[in-house]
């Protein structure tokens, strides 16, 4: 067994190209010693916190992708690629929220609130689109 302290884990600012806003990005397994049995070779588990109005860029996901919301709120819209339906849902503390192999998709935190989550990747590929315009933002919370 092995413990490692919150302040031994090494946060990385999210790639402009991939994110508006200011995100924050721990990759778990990789805070693990290297000979760790749960080091494998594919797979990523993140620990992730957006700050108000951060979002992703579209993006899709080869074996999907699960998210956890720890604390605050936000939103995931998904675009099914053949009927082209899209899907909203606001995401509160607690929601798990599954995200098909391949589905195009993008999570945000609201306006006026931080959103710390995990992100869980099992597969090593992420597609990145088309960065979500301040337009498709604010329209989320439009009602």
């Amino acid at each position: 067994m092995q413990l490692i302290r919150a302040e031994q884990m090494v946060f990385q600012r999210g790639d402009k190209e991939q994110f508006t806003d200011t995100v924050w990005l721990n990759e778990w397994l990789n805070s693990l010693p290297s000979q760790s049995e749960l080091r494998g070779p594919s797979g990523k588990i993140y620990l992730v916190f957006f700050e108000p109005e951060a979002r992703t860029a579209s993006h899709t996901h080869s074996e999907g992708q699960i998210l956890y919301v720890h604390a605050g709120n936000g939103r995931a819209k998904s675009v099914d690629s053949s009927s082209k339906r899209e899907q909203h849902y606001k995401i509160r503390p607690g929601d798990i929220i599954s995200i098909a192999l391949d589905g195009k998709h993008w999570h945000d935190a609201e306006p006026k609130s931080f959103m710390p989550h995990i992100a869980i990747n099992p597969g090593k590929a992420t597609c990145w689109m088309d960065k979500v315009t301040d337009e498709e933002y604010q329209r989320g919370f439009k009602s």
